[in-house]
C-alpha cells in the first residue's frame, strides 16, 4: 500500500515564509491606502516601508533557525529572546527592555475570526518594528544630564545600533522589545509612548469578506533600564513583566520601572 506522507520540512518552511510575506504585501497596500485617504504622505509611506527592514529579517540570514523563529509574525520567538536577553545581560552594556500586551485582542478573535486576528497580530508586530527604528524630531532630543560626561541619547544612536534593535514575541498577543544602547529612562520612555501612541491613533486594516474593515486596538508596556553591576538578571525582567501588568490595569498605558 502505497504511504503518504505529510510536507518535508523544507515544504513546511517555505509555506510559512510565503504567508509571511503574503502579509507582509497587505501591510504594503494597507500603506498606499493611508496614503489615499490622507492619513499618511507619500514621504512617511516610504520612510516606514524601508525602515521597517522587516522582509530582510524574515527570509536573511539572522534567524536561519526555524526553531528561532515565530510562524505567524515573523518575529523571534521567545526562545529567541531568551538567548538575546542573556546575551545583553552578560554583555556589559545597558540596554532597554519592553515588555508589551495587546488590550483585548481577544475581543478581535471573537467579534472578526481569527484570521483577522492573525493579520492584525502580524501587522501589530510590523508597527511596532517601524516605531523602534523611526527618526526623531529634533524637539525630542533629551537635555544632558552632566556636563562633563554628556551622556548618549536616542538620537545618538548610530544606524547600526538602531539595527540591533528586536521585536520578539514572547507568545499569545505579547511581545518583547530588547533596545541596545539605550541607557536613560526618558529615551526609553519616548520610545514606549511612541508604540504606545501608533496604536491608540490608527487602526489596523484588514480584508473580510472581500471587505476592508478597521479594527482598533491599544496596546500596554511595561519598561525598564536594565544597569549592569545594579540589575539582577531574574529580578529585572520580573520587574518590568510586574509594570506590564500595572499599565495593563488602566490599559493604553506605559509603566516604567525607575533605576533609582
Amino acid at each position: 500500500m502505497e504511504q503518504f506522507s505529510g510536507p518535508t520540512q523544507a515544504e513546511s518552511v517555505r509555506a510559512k515564509k510565503e504567508t509571511i510575506l503574503r502579509r507582509y504585501d497587505d501591510w504594503q497596500l494597507t500603506l498606499e491606502e493611508q496614503e489615499k485617504l490622507g492619513k499618511i504622505t507619500a514621504e512617511q509611506r516610504r520612510r516606514i516601508i524601508s525602515r521597517s527592514m522587516l522582509a530582510r529579517d524574515l527570509i536573511g540570514a539572522r534567524y536561519k533557525d526555524q526553531a528561532f523563529l515565530d510562524a505567524l509574525t515573523g518575529l523571534p520567538n521567545n526562545r529567541a529572546f531568551i538567548r538575546e536577553y542573556d546575551r545583553l545581560v552578560t554583555s556589559g552594556e545597558s540596554f532597554g527592555l519592553i515588555c508589551g500586551d495587546f488590550d483585548r485582542f481577544k475581543t478581535i478573535n471573537d467579534t472578526y475570526g481569527h484570521q483577522a486576528g492573525d493579520d492584525v497580530l502580524f501587522q501589530a508586530a510590523q508597527r511596532i518594528a517601524v516605531s523602534l527604528r523611526i527618526e526623531r524630531a529634533e524637539q525630542d532630543v533629551v537635555t544632558v544630564t552632566s556636563e562633563d560626561e554628556p551622556e548618549k541619547n536616542e538620537e545618538d544612536l548610530s544606524e547600526e545600533e538602531r539595527r540591533r534593535r528586536k521585536v520578539l514575541r514572547k507568545g499569545g498577543e505579547e511581545i518583547n522589545c530588547l533596545l541596545p544602547g539605550i541607557k536613560n529612562e526618558e529615551d526609553l520612555k519616548r520610545i514606549a509612548e511612541r508604540i504606545r501612541a501608533e496604536f491608540a491613533e490608527t487602526p489596523f486594516t484588514v480584508g473580510i469578506n472581500g471587505k476592508k474593515v478597521e479594527i482598533p486596538l491599544t496596546i500596554s508596556l511595561g519598561a525598564g533600564v536594565f544597569v549592569p553591576g545594579n540589575d539582577v538578571k531574574e529580578d529585572f525582567y520580573r520587574d518590568v513583566d510586574a509594570a506590564l501588568y500595572k499599565a495593563k490595569e488602566r490599559r493604553n498605558a506605559v509603566q516604567i520601572i525607575s533605576s533609582k
